[in-house]
């Protein structure tokens, strides 16, 4: 007999991942049509309006960038492709170039970003694109699960040889019976109503 329920399983799992991602894909793409659109139209706008637009245009076009980068690193990690490239670099510089793109979105919702990043952190070896690509994943799930004037708290310090690093927010967390989905391919756990 042909078991077909592992089959059925992965073909689930695909359906769902298809499904997050034009989820995820969709979402900077809507803002960035809707914020070109407004820059064409007839509507008399402040530089500062203006501005804001741009700066959203940027910032969605990085998202949607890495989400690209996402897609195409989980089938390399698929072929066993997948590489990192390691090289020296400023650890802080990566961080607060990553927090700064998320500025004008978090403003929007009036919540905070807040860094306290050791500034005696030393330069080291690490892969600047990937690291890059978790700091955009954990501040963009953060933003989307804090409420409006709530806290997102970047931190990066040293721990005896090593860097530690947290990212954390005051909004309504994973539950624990969901946490060991956390690393699970494919998996997106549902947003608390």
């Amino acid at each position: 007999l042909h078991d077909i329920t592992i089959e059925q399983s992965v073909a689930q799992m695909k359906e769902d991942f298809t499904n997050i991602m034009v989820h995820e894909l969709r979402s900077p793409l809507t803002s960035i049509k809707a914020s070109t659109e407004l820059l064409r139209s007839q509507t008399p706008l402040t530089p500062e309006e203006k501005q804001k637009l741009i700066q959203l245009i940027f910032s969605q076009s990085n998202n949607l960038l890495d989400e690209v980068s996402l897609i195409l690193d989980a089938a390399k990690l698929e072929a066993g492709l997948f590489t990192v490239r390691k090289t020296h670099g400023d650890l802080k510089k990566v961080i607060q170039d990553r927090v700064t793109v998320f500025f004008p979105q978090a403003e929007e919702r009036f919540i905070k970003l807040i860094t306290d990043i050791d500034p005696d952190l030393p330069n080291f070896s690490f892969d600047p694109n990937h690291i890059g690509q978790v700091f955009n994943n954990l501040i963009s799930n953060s933003l989307k699960f804090t409420p409006s004037g709530g806290e997102i708290h970047i931190t990066a310090k040293k721990n005896g040889d090593k860097v530690e690093i947290s990212v954390s927010d005051n909004g309504a967390g994973i539950p624990k019976d969901k946490q060991h989905l956390l690393f699970t391919k494919f998996s997106q756990i549902a947003t608390p109503n």
